[in-house]
Order: C-alpha cells, then structure tokens, then sequence
C-alpha cells in the first residue's frame, strides 16, 4: 500500500463528523469540507502516522472557516467603504473640432504601419499592453517602447 493511500484510509472515517463540524462552523459547509481535504492532501508529510487524525483534521477546518470568515469580514467592510464613497463625476469626452480631428488623421497616415498600429490597438483601441503583445506576437517591454516612440513621432507630425 502506498503512502497516499495510507493517509486516505486513515483520515476518510472522519468525513462525517468533520461535515457536520463544517456545517456548524459556517455557511458553505461543503466548500470548507473540501478545502479541509485539500489542505490536509497538502500537509500530509507533515501528520505522523497512527497519531489522532481526527484532532488533526479538525485543527485544519478551523483554519481554513476562521480564513474563510476573515475574508468575508474583509470583503463586507470593503463593501461599506465603497458604497460610502460619492459616486465618480462623470468623464466628458475632450471635445475635438473637425480640424483638429483631420489633423490627427493626417498625423497617423505619416506614420509607418507598425508605430500606426501599435498606437491603433492601445490608444484607440483600449486594449491593454500585455494583449496587444499577444496579438502582435512579442513581449509587452517592446510594445511599450514602440508605443513610446510612436507616440513620440505622432507628436512631433501634429507639432510640424
């Protein structure tokens, strides 16, 4: 018989008593149930053979529902906070007349392919640096620097 199926025969009989204890200990007992398992698969270097798996198992579930709780604590203060706050101003759009709209989109055709693109996808796009590197198939230090420089050439066109 191997070690993991040792440990699985030794600490399974308490399954009962430790799903009741969970039930007792907080409001999603079957998540706390295996959390307990998962933590204690984890641990199982560390629990001596032969000694009481049951108080063993027990110290876990209480672990892991007074973590459960403290999140929960945590994430309802977060709650009240937030609920507390005025709600943000609303964002205006800068307004652009026409001729600076033009003057934008003769700027961007001046610029090679690539500075176009990489200002396309993150400026105008909204997409964020780490998906446009997906899509462009590098890593996310050379979009920033070419976005740099792009931004750095549209720059200079729209100031000519």
């Amino acid at each position: 018989m191997s070690e993991e199926q040792a440990f699985v025969l030794e600490v399974m009989p308490h399954f009962t008593a430790l799903r009741g204890a969970a039930r007792r200990l907080g409001r999603e007992p079957d998540d706390l149930l295996q959390e307990t398992y998962l933590h204690a698969l984890r641990a199982r270097r560390s629990y001596r053979r032969g000694s009481n798996a049951k108080a063993w198992l027990y110290r876990i579930l209480v672990n892991v529902a007074m973590t459960h709780h403290r999140s929960s604590a945590r994430d309802r203060r977060l709650e009240a906070r937030l609920s507390a706050l005025p709600p943000p101003p609303p964002v205006e759009a800068p307004l652009v007349d026409d001729e600076q709209r033009r003057a934008l989109q003769a700027a961007l055709a001046r610029l090679s392919p690539a500075d176009r693109q990489v200002i396309e996808l993150t400026d105008l796009d909204g997409l964020r640096y780490r998906d446009v590197a997906r899509l462009l198939g590098c890593p996310v230090g050379t979009i920033m620097s070419r976005l740099h420089r792009a931004r750095r050439r549209l720059r200079v066109s729209l100031d000519a």
